[in-house]
Formats: structure tokens, C-alpha cells, sequence
């Protein structure tokens, strides 16, 4: 049996999962603190990329 393949496999379907997830947090009239936080934690990362990168 293929370890990788394995593995490979199992990281499609988390990530399908956490697709999901994100997608229903983020549906059109969503809210609660889930949205909060996963909305304030984008905020937060694309605040320090531009600084890193300067922009």
C-alpha cells in the first residue's frame, strides 16, 4: 500500500472539510463570534503581510 497516496488522500478531504466549514461561517447574512474571530484573524494576517512586504 502507498503511504503517500494515503496521506494525500486524507489531506484532500480535510481540506474539503475545512472549506466547508469556512464557507458556511462566511455565508451571506452569517454572524456570531465564530465569524468574528475568523473575520478579525484575516484582518490581523493581511494587516502583517502588507507591513512585511511594505506595503
Amino acid at each position: 500500500m502507498d503511504k503517500d497516496g494515503v496521506a494525500s488522500f486524507e489531506y484532500v478531504i480535510l481540506s474539503v472539510c475545512i472549506v466547508t466549514i469556512v464557507g458556511a461561517v462566511f455565508k451571506a447574512g452569517a454572524s456570531g463570534p465564530i465569524k468574528d474571530v475568523l473575520t478579525n484573524a484575516m484582518s490581523t494576517i493581511g494587516t502583517a503581510v502588507n507591513a512585511a512586504v511594505g506595503g
